[in-house]
């Protein structure tokens, strides 16, 4: 039947098809088939070599439509075996670009446009290594810390070193007093996002250091800054931004000083303190499509002149008390007025709205019109999908009973508590509470209203998690993953299934540490991603998530026995976890150093990290994990140790010796023979520590070397994994 189909029709399936779908057509395909080189140039034309775990969820508009490949696959689109025009490449990491960029140089440089998503030092790497003419788009995650480390304090981000073709920038600044530089010409679009800590300085190049600059250096005067800046993190005094700025982004940042460029389209100023005369006194820009001002202490809108081609207006979570008198721009179709003061909505004229949002709680059913018995409400004859919690008049939401709504709303969403699971919970009833809030999400389940039932139990696991019903809570964790499966939703960091997955992480992260749920509900989790994720071991934020959970309930175990029990399970989690679980996992491994009394050697604490990365063949984290170890390790008034070639040799220290030598080796290709030499030098030692069988292992793993018992080492890491689905 297929093959009748017109082409046009035939080409238009394709574009709907999932990527999967599509590679399984693609391998069975002949050579000679003209839709080959379609579905080739389908597949391939927007793609990514690695997860990009934390961007879609650090910015609300960075989403990847991009396929997933292998490296395999890069390399078979560079040598031509796979003839297809790579239009945009998704990377995090350069380690598989390495090996393409030396055997087909051109390759890289033929892709219009490239993306990078990851660390500053992962940047870094690329930047020197690689041309960057055609990186096009940079999301870099800036830390206080790293830079500390590896720069000397140096707190500048100089962006004249990015690439002059740049045009959406990305930065999620987590340390503090980070200075930005010299914004390129072709930028596009910026997104600034500050985490956990305050940034002070941010200026231009032009202006030159002042003497006030130098003194921002001193410990005091940045101890200052921080005090007078209680609720905003950034600072965003002296920016210079370019005039040809179409979108801009800001969260956490003080509104002092802040020059909007004229051409602007999109503005989000989330959580910036904004307030009424702030808005008349940025002098928002005309050209405005989309204002995000979530977040702000706002609470009066009169007087207010909107810019007149605004579509879309967020105010959500801000203190507005009465829309009375506001006049809106006569173009908005989306208004979201959720969680908000007002207590009705009397004398209020809406333009001709698309959307209305006006969420008190939670959504958690919809309704026809005529459902409804409070005839106060003029519902919109045309309206298409209502959103409240119940037809009795009692219940309807206060602010809708007075409420005159236009005729063009297609959508509207109202929310309150679920009155009799909020009353019970009041009552202190949490059992029956419990069992309530399951029967309703039966309902749902049954009739295949998932988006339904999860939001509900997402608002009730909420509730009784804080109020410390803990069992009750863990159990409907379980069922939500069991409704997610049901409901067929993957986990991953796409856009349509990135909520879901950051839901269950913000529940399950109510769980105390020591709760004795946390294993089942571990397994099942892991279960879950495993049968979606990029990851044969599944999802690596669930992974940092409970080592991190299990590493702190360590404390709380009674027996040395128990507690290294407890540890080979947080270890096992964290080395499949992601880049932040790189340094919760290599401080507990001195702390444990420590407690020892700092006796033996400490080479046999970073051997654990050095070995389980290099299992798993992630170089980059085990050269991090080492760094990160050997600079406690200095720092803590050791032995006299002599520096060659950037690795730290200690008199008595074999161990700690041997593990950066076998890194040092690891890093370089076609070092089978020195790998050799260095295990026979130090082969005594690694039997009499116990680390024979696995140095050996990667011997024949990473140069095929015939060391030892073909079996040995091999199932350390697979006996593990076993282990977390069982």
């Amino acid at each position: 039947m297929f093959d009748k189909l017109p082409s046009e029709v035939k080409a238009q399936i394709f574009e709907y098809l999932p990527s999967n779908t599509l590679r399984d057509i693609y391998n069975i395909l002949p050579t000679a088939d003209a839709w080959k080189a379609f579905i080739a140039n389908k597949l391939y034309r927007h793609v990514r070599i690695d997860e990009l775990p934390r961007w879609d969820r650090l910015f609300s508009d960075f989403g990847s439509n991009a396929t997933y490949i292998s490296s395999e696959e890069l390399k078979k689109l560079a040598s031509g075996e796979i003839e297809a025009n790579v239009e945009q490449l998704e990377f995090s990491s350069d380690s598989d670009l390495i090996d393409v960029r030396d055997s087909y140089p051109d390759f890289l440089k033929s892709i219009p446009r490239i993306t990078f998503a990851g660390c500053e030092w992962g940047y870094e790497s690329y930047q020197y290594s690689f041309s960057t003419d055609n990186l096009t788009e940079i999301n870099v995650e800036i830390d206080w810390e790293w830079r500390m480390t590896y720069h000397s304090g140096w707190r500048g981000i100089y962006f004249d070193e990015l690439p002059s073709n740049l045009e959406v920038l990305r930065v999620n600044l987590r340390g503090q007093e980070v200075q930005l530089r010299n914004w390129p010409k072709t930028i596009k679009s910026i997104e600034i996002a500050w985490t956990k800590y305050y940034i002070t300085r941010l200026k231009n190049d032009y202006e030159g250091e002042s003497e006030d600059d130098s003194e921002d250096d001193s410990e005091d005067d940045s101890e200052d800054d921080i005090a007078n800046e209680d609720d905003y993190m950034g600072n965003a005094l002296g920016w210079e931004l370019p005039e040809t700025l179409s979108r801009l982004s800001l969260s956490s940042c003080s509104k002092e000083g802040l020059k909007l460029p004229r051409r602007l389209t999109h503005l989000t100023l989330n959580d910036c303190g904004i307030e009424t005369s702030d808005i008349v006194e940025l002098e928002l820009p005309k050209s405005l499509r989309e204002l995000n001002l979530d977040d702000n202490p706002i609470k009066d809108l009169t007087g207010i002149d909107f810019p007149p081609f605004l579509e879309v207006l967020l105010l959500a979570r801000c203190d507005i008390e009465s829309l009375k008198k506001v006049v809106f721009p006569g173009l908005l179709v989306s208004l979201d007025i959720s969680l908000n003061k007002m207590q009705d909505l009397e004398e209020v004229i809406f333009p001709n709205l698309k959307v209305l949002k006006l969420y008190r709680k939670q959504k958690i059913k919809s309704f026809q019109p005529a459902d409804f018995w409070n005839k106060k409400i003029v519902i919109p004859n045309e309206n298409r999908r209502l959103s409240v919690e119940c037809i009795k008049p009692s219940c309807i939401e206060p602010v809708l009973s007075t409420a005159e709504l236009p005729e063009s709303l297609e959508e509207l969403s109202a929310v309150r508590t679920i009155a009799r699971f909020q009353q019970k919970i009041d009552n202190k009833d949490f059992y029956e509470a419990h069992q309530t809030l399951r029967t309703i999400t039966n309902r749902y389940v049954k009739t295949s209203q998932y988006p339904e039932a999860i939001d509900l139990l997402y608002q009730g696991l909420s509730i009784l998690a804080t109020n410390k019903e803990y069992g009750s809570a863990s159990d409907l964790i379980l069922y939500l993953i069991q409704v997610y499966g049901e409901a067929k939703i993957k986990c991953s960091n796409e856009a349509a299934s990135k909520d879901y997955k950051w839901k269950l992480i913000d529940l399950i992260s109510l769980l105390p540490d020591s709760d004795s749920s946390l294993g089942d509900v571990a397994k099942n989790a892991l279960a879950w991603s495993k049968e979606s994720s990029l990851s044969k071991f599944g999802d690596a934020d669930l992974h940092h998530l409970f080592g991190s959970k299990f590493l702190k309930a360590i404390d709380s175990q009674t027996t040395e026995d128990e507690k290294y029990k407890l540890f080979a399970v947080a270890e096992l989690h964290l080395i499949l976890g992601t880049y932040e679980s790189l340094p919760i996992y290599v401080d507990y491994l001195f702390f444990w150093y420590q407690e020892g009394g700092k006796s033996g050697d400490a080479g046999e604490f970073i051997a654990r990290a050095v070995i389980n990365y290099t299992y798993l063949k992630n170089i980059k984290f085990a050269l991090s994990a080492l760094e990160k170890f050997l600079s406690k390790y200095v720092a803590s008034d050791v032995e006299s140790y002599s520096k060659v070639d950037d690795l730290y040799m200690f008199e008595k220290l074999e161990v700690l010796n041997f593990v950066q030598l076998l890194l040092a080796t690891l890093t370089k290709v076609n070092s089978g023979e020195k790998y050799l030499k260095l295990y026979q030098h130090y082969k005594q030692l690694l039997v009499s520590a116990g680390l024979a069988p696995l140095v050996e292992y990667l011997g024949r793993f990473y140069f095929g070397l015939n060391l030892g018992n073909p079996q040995g080492g091999n199932n350390m890491l697979a006996n593990l994994m076993g282990g977390l689905f069982k």
